[in-house]
C-alpha cells in the first residue's frame, strides 16, 4: 500500500501503527493509546469527514506522535489531513494508479490559506487579512 508523507512523496514506513475506527472518542484513544508514537485512522469513504475532526482532537488534547489517514480519501482532501494533523497517508494500489503522486503533490500547492485557525503551517484567511 502506498504512503504519502506531508512533503507529497511515496515512502516506506516500518512503524507499526495503532488502526482505529474514526467513530471512537478522542478522549479515550488518548487514555489508550497516549504512549503509543502511531495511530492510524479509517476512513471509510472519502465523503466521511470524521478522522479531521477526530485527527484535529487528537492534536488539541496533546497527541503528538504519527497520525496516518487509512482509506479512499483523495489528492484534493491531502492538504486538509495534514492541516487537521496527519504526517500521511495510506491508499491502496489501485488509487494511486486512477490518482498518481503528481496529483497528490499539486493538491499540497492548490492552497496557501485555510478557513480554519490551528490548522498546522498554514495561516488562517482570518489572519492573514489582519497581517494586511
Amino acid at each position: 500500500m502506498p504512503i504519502i508523507n506531508s512533503n507529497g512523496q511515496i515512502i516506506q514506513s516500518d512503524i507499526q501503527f495503532n488502526l482505529i475506527s474514526n467513530n471512537i472518542d478522542a478522549d479515550e484513544i488518548i487514555q489508550k493509546y497516549s504512549k503509543t508514537g502511531a495511530i492510524a485512522i479509517e476512513f471509510p469513504s472519502h465523503a466521511d469527514g470524521r478522522g479531521f475532526s477526530l485527527a484535529k482532537a487528537l492534536r488539541i488534547k496533546g497527541f503528538e506522535g504519527q497520525l496516518r489517514a487509512i482509506g479512499p480519501v483523495i489528492p484534493d482532501q491531502f492538504p486538509d489531513l495534514l492541516s487537521c494533523g496527519f504526517n500521511e497517508v495510506e491508499i491502496c494500489d489501485e488509487q494511486l494508479v486512477r490518482q498518481p503522486i503528481e496529483q497528490w503533490q499539486k493538491a499540497l500547492k492548490t492552497y496557501s490559506l485555510s478557513y480554519q485557525r490551528l490548522n498546522g503551517e498554514k495561516k488562517s484567511i482570518l489572519e492573514a487579512r489582519h497581517d494586511k
